[in-house]
C-alpha cells in the first residue's frame, strides 16, 4: 500500500477537497501545460466525462496534492500479462546497472573557477522512486545490453508528470546545479551538463496515453501497454526497472517488461541478427512522430545494424504504415523536414544525401528518396549558396 503522502497516480479514485465524500472520480490522464505545470483529468460518472479538446473537470498541478485518495489504481506492472514480464540474467543486470551507476561529470563555475561534480543516472532514478513514482530504463540501453553491446545513452520513462519531476530535480539541482528543461517539440525532459550543454545526462518522458490534436500535446498516464504505441520499434519498447518503490517485492527490482510481447524475440536470432519490427501507428498521432518513425527505421537498417536486419518486417511496414509516414513527412515544412532528418540520424551519423540515399536503397525506397528526401537537400543547398554570395 502506498503511504498517504505518496503522489496521486492515474487509476486512483480521488475526491476533491471540500466536496462531499461521494464525489469520487478516477484520475485518467494528465497533460503538460508549460512552466513546470500540468492538468490532471478526472472522470466522474456521466457528469464529468473527459474527451479530446474538452476537459469539464480538471485538477491543476500542484492542487492534486489537496485531493483525498479513496482507492489506488493498478500498479503499472499489473497492467501487463505475466508472459510480458521477465528478468535480466546476472551478467546483463550487472552491465546495465554498472552503466547507470557510472558517474557523469557536471561542470560548475564557482567564483570564476571551474570544477566538476559527479552524478549518475542511478542517483536521479533513486530520487524519483523515493518521491513515490515508478521509473524505468527504456529504449536503446536495454536493447544494447540484451544484445551484448555496451549501452551509449540513458532514456527513462516513468509515472512522474513533468511538473513533479521538475520539483524533484530543482531540489537536487540546488546541490549539483545541472540544467534541465522540457522540450515541448519532442515531449521529453532533458537533463544536461550545466556548462557543456551538449553533454546530455539523460532524457525522460512520462508514459504516453494518447495524442491530443487540438492542443498539439500528449496526454500521459501509467499504462505501459498504451505507451508502447508511441515507441518506434519493438526492440526499443522494452522497459527495465532496477529500482522500485517500497511496495514492490525484491524480485520486482529486476523486472523487464515487454509491452508488445515480441520485443525480446526480435532482439536477436541464432545468427546475431535483429528484427526491426515497427510498432503499428495509433489512430491519432502528430505528423512528426510518423515521419521520425520512418527515418529512424532507415538509420537502424543502414547504420546501426548493417547486414543484420531481417527485412521481412520492413516489408510488412511498407504494406501497413509506410504510406502514412511518407505523407506525414511530405506535409512538414522545409525546416521541419530538415530538423527531423537530422534528429533521426544524429547519433554518430550526420545526415547527408549520399547516406540517406543508401539507406533508402537498402529497404527499396529509391523512388521515395528521389521524390521526398532529395528535394530537401537541394532546397537547403540553394539557400546556403545564396547566403554565400
Amino acid at each position: 500500500m502506498r503511504q498517504i503522502q505518496d503522489p496521486i497516480l492515474c487509476g486512483d479514485k480521488v475526491c476533491p477537497p471540500q466536496e462531499p465524500q461521494d464525489s469520487w472520480g478516477e484520475v485518467v490522464s494528465f497533460t503538460y501545460e508549460g512552466e513546470g505545470g500540468g492538468v490532471f483529468a478526472v472522470e466522474r460518472d456521466d457528469r464529468f466525462q473527459v474527451a479530446f479538446g474538452k476537459v469539464e473537470k480538471s485538477i491543476t498541478h500542484p492542487d492534486i496534492k489537496a485531493y483525498k485518495r479513496r482507492s489506488e489504481g493498478k500498479k503499472p506492472t499489473d497492467r501487463l500479462d505475466a508472459d510480458r514480464k521477465s528478468t535480466l540474467n546476472e551478467k546483463q543486470k550487472r552491465a546495465l546497472e554498472g552503466f547507470l551507476q557510472e558517474a557523469n561529470s557536471i561542470a560548475l563555475r564557482e567564483r570564476r573557477k571551474e570544477y566538476r561534480r559527479k552524478i549518475s543516472v542511478w542517483t536521479i532514478m533513486s530520487h524519483i522512486t523515493e518521491a513515490g513514482y515508478d521509473v524505468w530504463v527504456a529504449g536503446g540501453a536495454v536493447r544494447d545490453v540484451l544484445r551484448g553491446d555496451p549501452p551509449n545513452d540513458a532514456d527513462l520513462a516513468g509515472t512522474a508528470p513533468f511538473g513533479s519531476l521538475c520539483e524533484i530535480l530543482t531540489e537536487m539541482g540546488q546541490k549539483l546545479r545541472f540544467e534541465f528543461w522540457v522540450n515541448e517539440d519532442k515531449h521529453v525532459l532533458h537533463i544536461v551538463d550545466s556548462i557543456i550543454r551538449s553533454n546530455t545526462i539523460l532524457d525522460y518522458a512520462p508514459l504516453k496515453h494518447s495524442w491530443y490534436p487540438e492542443g498539439k500535446r500528449f496526454r500521459f498516464d501509467h499504462d505501459p501497454s498504451r505507451d508502447v504505441r508511441w515507441r518506434d520499434l519493438t526492440v526499443n519498447s522494452l522497459l527495465y526497472a532496477p529500482l522500485r518503490r517500497g511496495e514492490y517485492s525484491v524480485e520486482e527490482n529486476n523486472l523487464l517488461m515487454d509491452p508488445t510481447g515480441r520485443g525480446l524475440r526480435d532482439i536477436s536470432d541464432n545468427t546475431g541478427g535483429i528484427t526491426l519490427h515497427p510498432v503499428e501507428l495509433p489512430e491519432s498521432y502528430p505528423p512528426e512522430i510518423a515521419a521520425s518513425r520512418l527515418l529512424r527505421l532507415l538509420r537502424f537498417v543502414h547504420f546501426k545494424y548493417p547486414n543484420k536486419v531481417d527485412l521481412s518486417c520492413v516489408t510488412k511496414f511498407k504494406d501497413k504504415d509506410l504510406g502514412k509516414c511518407l505523407q506525414a513527412f511530405a506535409d512538414l515544412d522545409w525546416e521541419a523536414k530538415q530538423k527531423w532528418m537530422e534528429k533521426a540520424f544524429y547519433k554518430g551519423h550526420p545526415v547527408d544525401a549520399q547516406s540517406l540515399e543508401a539507406a533508402c536503397a537498402t529497404v527499396g525506397l529509391q523512388n521515395e528518396y528521389v521524390r521526398l528526401f532529395k528535394p530537401v537537400f537541394h532546397h537547403f543547398d540553394i539557400i546556403r549558396s545564396d547566403e554565400g554570395k
